[in-house]
Order: structure tokens, then sequence, then C-alpha cells
């Protein structure tokens, strides 16, 4: 069966983090993710932004 970690945003979530990146596309990882932790009170991290906006 897969192993592997779970995703750590859903759907919905990815979504957010999308609309984030089009509202200011010239934003760090680091105000990325401090925006979804704003909004959706989950932290990730920096790398994990990375792979997500990649």
């Amino acid at each position: 069966m897969g192993g592997g970690a779970q995703p750590k945003l859903n759907a919905e979530q990815l979504k957010l983090v999308k609309a984030l990146v089009d509202a200011d596309n010239d934003a760090t990882l680091d105000e990325l993710r401090d925006r979804l932790a704003a909004e959706t009170s989950i932290l990730i991290s920096r790398s994990s932004m990375g792979r997500i906006v990649q």
C-alpha cells in the first residue's frame, strides 16, 4: 500500500495559496506561509510552501 506523508493542505487551502500568490506574486515564501497561517491557523514549512507554489 502507498506510504509517504499525508498532504499538509486540503484542496480548499491549496486554492487559498494560489489566491495569495495571484494577489502578490512577488511575495517571499516566508510571507506566503505567514499569510496562510493568518488565514487558516496552519503553519507549514518554507520548503513545503516552495513545493506547493512551484
